[in-house]
Formats: structure tokens, C-alpha cells, sequence
């Protein structure tokens, strides 16, 4: 566009060459053609500055475009770099992550080995307390039949104890020759009975021993 200028200015001046080269053919420039070279002249002045103005706006837009594209690029790259920061934060959790779950998947394993473990030995358990609580029952059973033993016996105990006691005071009244009537009556009663002893009875324990 100066190129432009500078042309029309060099054409104007070559104009007004050829207008004082025609005048002074003539017999020189007149009035008027000193009128048209000055209006050239500013119409040339005005056109440079207005060229030159528009070019300075021009330049001030492509700056300040310029600028904000480098703005723009700038943000465009930091945000690049918060996202691989943030892609990095992330892998690195993820492979957190992914150790932390194989370490809970082997406790997970570890735990139900252990659990099946724990059925088998609580399934033996019970049945050993099964058997236990049968003997026990056994051995309250025959415990049972045991005291009712000893009841038994201490009846038996009792009546000879009664017999030997009698017997005695029969020998005693016998040798003192004090006895009356009627308590010789009860003595002769007393000495004329007999004291029975039962046979054992059979208890649940002989019962299993002899099966």
C-alpha cells in the first residue's frame, strides 16, 4: 500500500513535470496549474497518513491477536500439564488400588480356607461332645442306679444292725435271767425273726459288661 503511494506521488510529481515542461513549452506554469500541484500534493499527504493509520491499527489488532493467542496457548499448555499431572496422580492410585485389592483378594482366600478349616474342626468338635454327653448320660444313668444301690444296702445294713442289736440284749436277758414276761414275749418275737438279705440287683453298667 506504500508501494501504491509512492507511485501515485512519483506519477503526480511526473504530472506536474510534464505540466512545467508543457508551461514552460508554453511560456510557463500559470496559476492554475500551481492550484492542481498543490492539491495533489495534499490529497498524496492526506492518503500517506491515512494509510499510515490504518497500517498502525491494523498492526495494533495483530498484536494484541498475537497476544492473546500466546495467552491462549499458554493456558492450553498448562492446562496439558495439570492433566498429565493429574493422569499421573491417577495411575498411580490405580496401581494403589489394584495392590490393595489383590492383597484383600489372598486375605479373602485365606480367610475361606480358613473358615472351611474351622467347620471341619467345629464338625468334629460337636460330634466328640455328642459322644461326651452320651457317656455322660451313661454315667448318670448308672449313677443313678448306684445311689438307689446304696439305699438299697443301707436298708439291708439297717435290719442287720437291728437283728445283731436284739440278739444282743436276748444273749443279755438270757445270762441275767431278768427278763419279764411279756418282754420275753417281744425278745422270743424279736430272736424268732429272720433277717433277709436280697441278692443285688442288676445294674445298667453289668447289663453292658455282660452284653
Amino acid at each position: 500500500m506504500t508501494t501504491t503511494g509512492q507511485q501515485q506521488q512519483s506519477s503526480s510529481g511526473n504530472t506536474g513535470a510534464g505540466d512545467a515542461s508543457t508551461g514552460s513549452r508554453s511560456g510557463g506554469p500559470g496559476p492554475s496549474d500551481a492550484l492542481a500541484a498543490e492539491k495533489v500534493e495534499a490529497i498524496g499527504i492526506e492518503y500517506s497518513y491515512l494509510l499510515s493509520t490504518q497500517l498502525d491499527t491494523q498492526r495494533a489488532f495483530y498484536e494484541d491477536q498475537k497476544k492473546e493467542l500466546e495467552r491462549t496457548v499458554e493456558e492450553e499448555k498448562r492446562v496439558q500439564n495439570e492433566l498429565r499431572e493429574q493422569i499421573s496422580t491417577l495411575e498411580k492410585e490405580k496401581g494403589k488400588a489394584d495392590d490393595k485389592a489383590s492383597k484383600m483378594g489372598e486375605l479373602a482366600r485365606k480367610l475361606e480356607k480358613e473358615l472351611r478349616e474351622e467347620k471341619v474342626m467345629t464338625s468334629g468338635l460337636k460330634k466328640n461332645l455328642d459322644r461326651l454327653q452320651e457317656k455322660v448320660d451313661a454315667g448318670e444313668t448308672e449313677r443313678k442306679e448306684l445311689k438307689d444301690k446304696v439305699n438299697e444296702l443301707s436298708d439291708q445294713l439297717r435290719d442287720v444292725m437291728f437283728f445283731l442289736e436284739a440278739r444282743d440284749k436276748i444273749e443279755a436277758a438270757t445270762a441275767g435271767g431278768e427278763a419279764s414276761g411279756s418282754k420275753d414275749e417281744e425278745l422270743a418275737e424279736a430272736a424268732g425273726g429272720s433277717v433277709v438279705v436280697p441278692p443285688p440287683k442288676e445294674t445298667a453298667s453289668r447289663r453292658r459288661r455282660k452284653k
